[in-house]
């Protein structure tokens, strides 16, 4: 639980392992401080080692351009008994909810909780993030340093990334001799079958960008979408068959009569 208050801008620190990296440029935010406020307030937690200071957990963009327009004092939600753990949690959600993070920083701050022992399902229960989502940058840690570098300057896709490990990943168990090294679907669910076009669209319209799509069509949710659709329509196509047999059945009788 948290309480609500205001503090002097003096008497919060930002947390040190502040999982987002570049707080970007704040031209636009220091503007609507100096003129609004800040008008959601800061998340911070009674500091662990300063006396009588708070350790900032969520909003050090709002905090940095708080300090850049002046503010002398800011609105906070102040945490109590929240361990590191759920710190790196806070700070995870929040930026992932806001959209602010980018796609190393989001793997990097998972890996920090798969550093304190917690599991993708973990992470997915406590974050609400999908699991999809989190194997998606949990793979992103298996590049090198130079590869990182490339998908935080945007010079490598984070999607590419993942690919790129995903089929290092194959050709490591091709190379070990696994079983794992299978094929996920039939060959069937691709390009060529007839409702391709009708399952990319729908997976298209709902956005389902970091899923793996099924024959480089669409994600497994979206064929399935497409396929019960297709299977009402003709069973009702069935149904009113059937309907207009028993009519003309019941017609000749009642002529036969």
């Amino acid at each position: 639980m948290g309480s609500n208050a205001y503090l002097d801008v003096s008497l919060i620190h930002p947390h040190p392992a502040n999982v987002r990296e570049d707080l970007g440029d704040l031209t636009e935010l220091v503007d609507s401080i100096s003129s609004h406020g800040v008008l959601q307030p800061l998340v911070v937690r009674p500091h662990p080692r300063v006396s009588e200071a708070f350790e900032l957990l969520a909003g050090h963009r709002r905090y940095a351009a708080a300090r850049f327009a002046g503010c002398d004092r800011v609105p906070v939600t102040v945490r109590h008994g929240v361990d590191d753990g759920q710190v790196l949690e806070l700070m995870l959600v929040e930026n992932c909810q806001r959209r602010e993070l980018g796609s190393m920083e989001k793997a990097e701050a998972m890996g920090a909780l798969v550093n304190r022992g917690y599991s993708a399902s973990d992470i997915t229960r406590k974050t609400g993030i999908a699991s999809s989502t989190v194997s998606y940058h949990l793979a992103l840690l298996e590049l090198d340093e130079a590869s990182r570098a490339k998908v935080r300057t945007g010079e490598l896709t984070a999607s590419d990334a993942v690919a790129a490990v995903r089929r290092t990943r194959r050709a490591a168990r091709k190379k070990a001799g696994s079983s794992a090294d299978f094929t996920w679907e039939p060959d069937y669910l691709a390009s060529t079958h007839p409702l391709a076009r009708r399952a990319r669209k729908l997976c298209d319209a709902r956005e389902h960008t970091m899923r793996r799509r099924i024959g480089k069509t669409a994600c497994g949710q979206c064929w399935e979408s497409t396929i019960r659709a297709d299977e009402r329509v003709v069973v009702g196509v069935i149904a009113d068959e059937l309907t207009n047999d028993l009519e003309r059945t019941r017609a000749a009788a009642v002529g036969a009569v």
